[in-house]
């Protein structure tokens, strides 16, 4: 029991599986060490502060029509937490955002494993070459050795 009296078996039904998802041992492996990591919920005040923060219904109400970051945005169907929709309205709101529609495997993506790591790399791939061809386009050149650009933290 954590510091907020609560047990991590108390947790298990919020491990954002769809209703009827058949899961491997290994999802259920995963859910069962993610749900144990947030425990205890004391040492995660903060970030649980955050989430309530981002997951708030306000979020509409966000002017992220002006981020101006690339961002990704991923997301299953069946995700028993947050609505799917919610994810396709951010989307059409952030400039030039990419949305991967996850088709299976709830709020944690169970058993997407590969594809999200693909979608990913892709996403980080485009950004570096974007990147690359606005410092040519400004005339810098190319990019340093050992920079992000040169693929450095792949």
């Amino acid at each position: 029991m954590d510091a907020q009296g609560l047990e991590p078996a108390s947790a298990r039904p919020f491990g954002g599986r769809p209703q009827g998802f058949r899961s491997s041992a290994e999802d259920d492996r995963f859910v069962s060490e993610f749900i144990d990591s947030l425990f205890p919920v004391a040492d995660r005040a903060e970030g649980i502060d955050f989430d309530a923060f981002i997951s708030n219904p306000d979020v509409n109400s966000y002017p992220l029509e002006r981020l101006t970051v690339p961002t990704l945005l991923i997301h299953a169907r069946d995700d028993p937490l947050v609505r799917y929709e919610a994810a396709a309205e951010a989307a059409e709101r952030i400039p030039d955002s990419i949305l991967v529609t996850l088709e299976s495997g709830g709020h944690l993506g169970l058993g997407q494993d590969e594809r999200i790591r693909s979608e990913v790399d892709a996403f980080i791939e485009r950004v570096r070459d974007d990147a690359s061809l606005a410092m040519i386009e400004a005339g810098g050149g190319q990019p340093r050795p050992g920079t992000m650009q040169e693929g450095v933290g792949r």
